[in-house]
Order: C-alpha cells, then sequence, then structure tokens
C-alpha cells in the first residue's frame, strides 16, 4: 500500500469517525430522552382503566326519527410490559355481520392503547370484526379538569372517502366511564354512538 493510499484511508476513517461522534446526543440530550422512554402520568390515567368491564351502547341513526339500536357485551383492559402500553378486548352481541352471508356472529374488536411521550399524545389503533379491514388510528388529548380524553382521527369507510371522527372518553370515576363516537357527516358533526362501562371487577 503506497504512501497515498494510506493517508486516504486515514481521512475518510477520520471523516466517518466525526459524523458518527457529530450525531451522537448531548448528555444533556440522552437524559432527556432517557426520561422520554419511561411511563409517566399520562399512562397512569390508562392504568386507572384497567381491568373487567360490562358496557351497554346505542348507535344513532342519521335519522332523528329512528331509534337508537341499543346493545351490551364486556370488555378488558390489560397493561403491557409494566403499563407502557394497554391491550383492549370487546366482546358484543351476535350480529349480521356484513361479509357473514347470513349467520350471526359475536362482535370483536381490540385495541392498543398508550401515550407518546415524544409527540404529547395519547395513541390508539383499533381492529374490529365489523365493517373494517383496516387498522383504526387515532391520537388524543387529555383535560385534566374533565378528566376527558378527546380521540381524534380519519376512517376511509369506502376507496377515497374519508370520514373525521372524534371518540370523548369521559371518566366518571374509578368504577364507571363513557365513551361517545361522532363523525363528520357532510360538513357537521354528529353523534354516532355512546357507551356506558361499568367495572365487575370492583375490588
Amino acid at each position: 500500500m503506497n504512501r497515498q493510499t494510506v493517508v486516504a484511508s486515514m481521512l475518510i476513517g477520520f471523516a466517518f469517525s466525526s459524523i458518527g461522534m457529530s450525531q451522537q446526543p448531548a448528555e444533556t440530550d440522552m437524559r432527556h430522552m432517557i426520561e422520554l422512554s419511561k411511563p409517566g402520568e399520562n399512562h397512569k390515567v390508562l392504568n386507572e382503566l384497567v381491568g373487567e368491564w360490562r358496557f351497554t351502547g346505542k348507535h344513532f341513526s342519521d335519522d332523528p326519527n329512528q331509534k337508537p339500536l341499543e346493545f351490551r357485551g364486556t370488555f378488558t383492559r390489560k397493561p403491557v410490559w409494566g403499563g407502557r402500553y394497554f391491550l383492549t378486548e370487546t366482546t358484543g352481541e351476535k350480529l349480521k355481520m356484513p361479509w357473514s352471508d347470513g349467520p350471526e356472529v359475536p362482535y370483536k374488536d381490540m385495541s392498543l392503547e398508550g401515550y407518546d411521550n415524544a409527540k404529547e399524545r395519547f395513541v390508539r389503533a383499533m381492529i374490529d370484526n365489523h365493517w373494517d379491514t383496516g387498522i383504526l388510528s387515532s391520537e388524543g388529548t387529555y383535560d385534566r379538569i374533565r378528566n376527558t380524553i378527546t380521540f381524534v382521527g380519519e376512517v376511509e369507510s369506502e376507496p377515497g372517502i374519508r370520514v373525521k371522527t372524534r371518540m370523548v372518553l369521559k371518566i366518571i370515576g374509578r368504577d364507571q366511564y363513557i365513551e361517545e363516537g361522532y363523525e363528520d357527516h357532510n360538513g357537521h358533526e354528529v353523534k354516532v354512538t355512546e357507551l356506558d362501562y361499568t367495572r365487575t371487577n370492583v375490588n
């Protein structure tokens, strides 16, 4: 290896070393990142809702003269990885699913919930066995005075047709909370769902 090759190799090595050093966060930044990696006060809000629940619900029609469709079911929320996330599962009454060709099938859905410390937002991703085949994602903020989390998202109900959604989770007490679902219909927000949860694993 000649002198020019050796010098070039040294310069290239120094350049990559300098890039690596410049990309390493300062010590204060690292401490901040470590703090962001820990579950915090907002995770505790969701942790208060861990347990087994039963619920009654209503689906509302756009037609004000039509009576709401009433339903009921059970619900669980479990912590994952020491309360970093929360896994929920709903089991509802049997329905004639749009895909089932007639037979009734129990309604099911699952959600993964958490709080993103970097975004400073509650996060939720949900799947169900009813109309949807995608993953419904939303982000939310917490009103400590009203003890309410408000999630907003968007649903693509048909190819190219997106509907804005808002879900309001109102914590009434340790053993009760309410969820209200809203959708944007032709530029007007309408209430489509209301669910009332009561804890069944009361200590």
